[in-house]
């Protein structure tokens, strides 16, 4: 009795597990004095009786191997789990998943919310329920609903009230290679898994029994049929430390998806950038979407979703017989970022030139790869140096891009290029795309090169005529790039890149936007170009 008494009460489940319990499958526990793992909990806990173990759900196991085709969910069913809200944000959800491209949509009605006559025309369907069901119950009955009223459904879409979808969605997620062994995709990703990667990102079972954001969880079939079916389905009592009583009050469906997932063995994958915002206010006190409840990266209402991935469109990869590319690139006080860069670059057969300007005339820069070469500049031409290195391009299409990041989507860039090859196509980080706006002016265009850019060599002409004329000063050499395209008179087609950084992206005394004068030096050369 003294080693029952020895160990705390779970706080995974609240209380301590008894034989009469459930036998907890988290991999991970936190106890009153720390975390211990999962398998240790279950073989030297008192509480467990062992012979439960025979009893435990029948978990769902798909081989994750190559051989294994993904999944394609081209029959998507929609529900949205409805209550009042101040202010009122279904309207604006309605009309954003007719937008997304959702025809169908029921509407899950709960805690006395009617829907308007405007709201009604919007959907194919209300349900309303009696009294209320509170979070989780409506989460868990409307799932049951569409898994009944949809029998030829192959996905299904469990969206909150206080979310707003991109635009073509829907095309986006039928085209969507899904792991065969995922569970379930968070179309809303919060921005704790912006880190992780970028388009459909597999968690780990830790990150999954913490699972954050069901504002928008695309199901398939089987998953979600295995989850209500679970046990916890009926006896979730909710993240928090105590017994919840009253299941209306219960709340925590991301973390009641993500354990179960767990328990079936199936994996979870946001999706990076988010495709669905979270604009509401809580009604369960937890606020303001902000924070962990906010979307990650969201692109906005009006963005294309086809645009995170135009391979879905055209997966044929480029070769030789598209039109070549001379990469230019540049390297100052990075010299060690160069070779990786290189490295990335090589695998794309249209690229068949690849040069890079030194500007420091203090190293001897030596990078190993096919058709590279160096240019040795005899001082720091600052970001001059790469059309001046283009300038000895063998190509007319010249690709650009800094030495502080790798650029995963070339090969994206490039087709879209090819398909308008009359302005700059160019890549941008996460933050800078959500502000690309604050780049446009009534006749053109600052064009932030420094991620990815595509352009033609003869569209150099203009960068030094105006060169000739007003010379070559500190200021020209430093802000090049935005003397170039604002010279273009022309708006350019700016997209998300797909960047990992590399060392010294932020460092002070490397990095040139890091300097003080750096935003005064900018604001200088939009004016004057």
């Amino acid at each position: 009795m003294n080693e029952v008494r020895a160990l705390p009460d779970c706080r995974h489940r609240g209380a301590g597990l008894g034989a009469d319990r459930w036998i907890c499958n988290s991999p991970k526990l936190v106890v009153l004095n720390g975390s211990v793992s999962g398998d240790m909990c279950r073989s030297r806990c008192p509480y467990v009786d062992r012979s439960m173990d025979a009893m435990s759900p029948q978990r769902i196991t798909v081989p994750r191997s190559s051989s294994v085709p993904p999944l394609r969910l081209s029959r998507i069913a929609v529900g949205v789990a409805a209550a009042p809200r101040n202010p009122p944000t279904i309207r604006e959800c309605l009309h954003s998943l007719k937008r997304a491209g959702f025809e169908k949509v029921r509407v899950f009605s709960d805690n006395g919310l009617q829907l308007s006559a405007e709201e009604q025309q919007l959907c194919a369907q209300e349900i309303q329920r009696s009294g209320r069901l509170g979070a989780w119950q409506n989460f868990v009955q409307s799932a049951r609903d569409l898994l009944e009223l949809e029998p030829n459904a192959d996905g299904i879409l469990m969206v909150q009230d206080d979310a707003i979808f991109c635009r073509n969605v829907q095309s986006f997620v039928t085209r969507l290679p899904i792991p065969a062994g995922a569970g379930v995709v968070l179309l809303g990703a919060a921005p704790i898994y912006t880190p992780l990667g970028r388009g459909l990102v597999r968690l780990t079972p830790d990150q999954a029994d913490d699972l954050r954001g069901a504002w928008a969880l695309l199901f398939p079939r089987h998953a979600l049929e295995s989850l209500v079916k679970h046990d916890l389905a009926s006896t979730w009592q909710g993240w928090a430390n105590r017994r919840i009583e009253n299941p209306a009050d219960r709340k925590g469906v991301d973390t009641f998806v993500g354990r179960v997932m767990n328990n079936l063995g199936l994996d979870c994958y946001p999706y990076v950038p988010s495709l669905v915002d979270h604009v509401g206010m809580s009604t369960l006190g937890h606020g303001a979407a902000v924070g962990h409840r906010a979307a990650a990266l969201f692109p906005g209402v009006d963005f294309d979703a086809l645009q995170f991935d135009r391979s879905a469109r055209s997966s044929e990869p480029l070769g030789t017989s598209h039109p070549p590319v001379t990469a230019c690139l540049l390297s100052w006080k990075r010299p060690l970022n160069m070779q990786p860069i290189v490295d990335a670059l090589s695998q794309y057969r249209f690229i068949d030139e690849i040069l890079i300007w030194n500007n420091n005339p203090d190293v001897q820069l030596q990078v190993e790869g096919p058709n590279v070469r160096v240019i040795q500049s005899s001082e720091n031409m600052i970001c001059y140096g790469r059309f001046l290195c283009a300038q000895q391009a063998k190509n007319d299409i010249v690709y650009v891009q800094d030495d502080d990041a790798i650029v995963h989507n070339v090969e994206s860039l490039y087709r879209l290029f090819l398909q308008d090859d009359s302005r700059i196509t160019y890549g941008l980080s996460d933050q800078l795309f959500g502000q690309r706006d604050r780049f446009d002016y009534p006749e053109t265009q600052n064009a932030l090169i420094g991620f990815g850019a595509f352009f033609r060599k003869e569209w150099m002409g203009e960068l030094e005529r105006y060169a000739k004329t007003e010379g070559v000063d500190y200021l020209f050499k430093r802000e090049a790039d935005k003397f170039f395209s604002m010279l273009l008179r022309r708006h350019h087609n700016p997209q998300l890149g797909k960047l990992t950084f590399l060392p010294h992206i932020v460092t002070p005394g490397i990095a040139l936007w890091k300097e003080p004068q750096h935003y005064l030096m900018t604001s200088l050369a939009v004016c004057r170009a």
